[in-house]
């Protein structure tokens, strides 16, 4: 009928605007993997560069506000797709970098069961020569993980930033 056939253009119009103007311009807490890939596939604007900052900043985010292991499997699960991310568009070198930091901060101390369960006990490691343009060998990626962080005098401690409200952004 006439009606239903107006209804459904209706519904069709709703359907579209609704989808055009929910684009995903930040990476978000509570699903920061989706938010993060449709970032990297919008092709109306080159959001790469602000969805790696975004994503780096929401991990280190929930790993400081985690109680306990609470966010530990949510940040593993935005680390791997970071990781696939970072490869896909030729940014691996700001992955390891990243990397490399969270190890200074996290390997050690109270987050130290992250770091072994979650990047040493998965393997996830440096971006190598095998799987991006970078100057960082397999061998040198295997030792990234058998290492462990010494700490030195100038790194990050968790309580740096205990002036910092850690749950007033998280929309968990």
């Amino acid at each position: 009928s006439l009606s239903r056939a107006s209804s459904l253009s209706a519904l069709d119009k709703v359907s579209v605007d609704g989808i055009l103007s929910n684009k995903v311009a930040a990476v978000g807490t509570v699903n920061p993997v989706k938010d993060f890939q449709d970032m990297f596939n919008r092709r109306d604007e080159d959001l790469v560069d602000k969805a790696i900052a975004e994503m780096q900043h929401v991990v280190r985010h929930m790993l400081r506000a985690s109680i306990n292991d609470q966010y530990y499997g949510k940040v593993a699960l935005c680390l791997e797709a970071l990781r696939a991310g970072c490869i896909k568009e030729e940014e691996a070198p700001k992955f390891n970098d990243f990397l490399r930091d969270l190890k200074v901060e996290f390997s050690c101390g109270r987050r130290r069961d992250f770091w072994d369960t979650h990047i040493k006990g998965k393997r996830m490691s440096l971006i190598a020569e095998d799987e991006a343009d970078v100057e960082v060998t397999a061998a040198e990626a295997e030792a990234f993980l058998r290492e462990d962080h010494v700490p030195a005098a100038s790194d990050p401690t968790p309580e740096a930033d205990s002036e910092e409200d850690l749950f007033g952004e998280l929309e968990l």
